[in-house]
């Protein structure tokens, strides 16, 4: 039984000291508010809508993206618009999304009780990023007046080349436990061999998540767009 754990020790040990080496790299600063209190904030807004910070050179193993055309960077939105009609203004910025190839995330709208209150929504989406700008224009043209406009971009190289060597790395691990696993001969070391491939496939499902999320943060933009309804005369 004895072993079994230093087999296993024997494999797992290189892995630990590469997480904990890749721990102490700088996380990506993602920034969960608003530069406006009055925009929505949805669960993936919370994780995406970064502030603008600069593109220096990345750290621990980013050897691999030294050209400025391979960085990962995320590029999101925030518009605030003054509208005709709150209705038509959603339906037509649903289309437009869905001509866009995007999706929305979220929607809410206020619709006050007294006609002192000005009717407000909130809709969040996701679109090309490479079609962000194009899409952004379009918006402030169908709106009455453009109140607001920030575009936020953050370089998420680091993170991204960060997660998938963990993941190359925990792959590395789990073949040779799976190796060892057709080795072993008693029942004991087979459950012990089998909870530890358990646990270190239950991460690599987790990493694997992580990386598909980063990966969608470059390939699409999340935008924010704030209402207002123009009151009638």
């Amino acid at each position: 039984m004895k072993k079994i754990y230093k087999y296993i020790n024997y494999i797992l040990a290189p892995l630990m000291l590469f997480i904990i080496f890749t721990a102490c790299g700088n996380e990506p600063d993602y920034d969960e508010s608003m530069s406006s209190p009055r925009m929505m904030s949805s669960p993936e807004s919370a994780s995406l809508m970064t502030k603008e910070v600069s593109s220096g050179p990345v750290s621990q193993g980013s050897d691999q993206l030294t050209n400025i055309s391979d960085r990962k960077i995320s590029k999101n939105a925030q518009l605030e618009i003054k509208v005709k009609s709150l209705d038509d203004s959603m339906n037509f910025i649903t289309n437009k999304t869905n001509s866009y190839k995007g999706y929305i995330v979220s929607s809410s709208s206020y619709a006050p009780n007294t006609d002192y209150e000005t009717k407000t929504a909130n809709i969040s989406l996701r679109v090309p990023s490479d079609s962000l700008d194009q899409f952004l224009k379009e918006i402030k043209t169908y709106a009455k007046e453009t109140i607001h406009e920030s575009i936020f971009t953050q370089d998420i190289t680091e993170e991204y080349i960060d997660v998938k060597a963990k993941i190359t790395s925990m792959e590395s691990s789990e073949q040779r436990l799976t190796k060892l696993l057709d080795k072993t001969g008693s029942v004991n070391e087979i459950v012990e061999v089998e909870k530890e491939l358990s646990r270190l496939r239950g991460e690599i499902d987790s990493l694997k998540g992580r990386f598909k999320f980063i990966e969608n943060s470059v390939v699409t933009s999340l935008v924010h767009i704030y209402m207002e309804e123009i009151p009638n005369p």
